[in-house]
């Protein structure tokens, strides 16, 4: 004779089953060193198959090494117009040069799109939203920061773990200007967050400027992984 669940217990479980199924999905992103930009339309990352984009600049879309880059109209929540797939929450927007423009000799586009940045201070934060992810496709993000001439103001990503801190401003030796991180991360769901916070420390602004997600192929992992151990065996014998 089969045994019947109480009541309670199924009702339990249907309410697990719809918490996991509300979930917000985070991945974690393994993110790799963080570059300083070069002013080179050769610092736009386009391994893979673009995806969505997002950029602060406020008069115009910029097109940089064959990547549109989707202008931010306004401030508060924005979802940008020419795709869904990213939304960027509790922004404002402004031109991120602290006094001092980007280099005219950095390629014209690299130019406008760093001369503006998205920023809050109070919170702390900017929460970006990834959607229409496919699950278990690789994605790659790469984020900016502005170019900035000032006080040594940092940004921190995280989504599972932390990127470090990009810096802007002042630093021994010279100025920092823009920088630049990439991650990839495999989706676990349809959407995917990451958290731009600004540094306590120093006076809390998280200030990201321009963005991009691509999806790359899984074969890139297996090829990195296989050549890894390849590597492993050969250093065994």
């Amino acid at each position: 004779m089969k045994k019947l669940i109480p009541s309670s217990k199924l009702f339990g479980c249907m309410l697990l089953m719809y918490g996991s199924s509300v979930q917000a999905n985070a991945a974690t992103i393994a993110w790799q060193t963080i570059q300083d930009a070069t002013g080179n339309a050769s610092d736009v990352v386009t391994t893979g198959t673009f995806f969505d984009s997002a950029a602060a600049r406020a008069t115009s879309d910029v097109t940089l090494n064959g990547v549109t880059f989707n202008r931010s109209l306004g401030s508060g929540t924005f979802t940008f117009s020419n795709s869904s797939a990213i939304t960027w929450s509790n922004i404002q927007v402004g031109p991120a040069n602290g006094g001092l423009n980007p280099p005219s000799a950095w390629d014209d586009g690299y130019e406008a799109l760093a001369d503006w940045q998205v920023y809050r201070q109070t919170p702390q934060s900017i929460t970006i939203s990834l959607g229409g992810l496919t699950i278990n496709q690789q994605y790659l993000v790469q984020i900016w920061t502005g170019y900035w001439d000032g006080a040594n103001w940092r940004t921190e990503f995280t989504a599972g773990n932390s990127s470090g801190f990009l810096n802007l401003g002042s630093t021994t030796g010279g100025t920092r200007n823009s920088q630049y991180v990439v991650g990839t991360f495999t989706a676990d769901g349809a959407a995917q967050s990451i958290l731009a916070t600004g540094d306590p420390a120093v006076n809390g602004y998280a200030m990201p400027s321009f963005m991009q997600v691509r999806a790359i192929p899984e074969l890139s992992a297996a090829l990195l992984g296989g050549l890894g151990l390849l590597a492993l065996l050969r250093r065994r014998r």
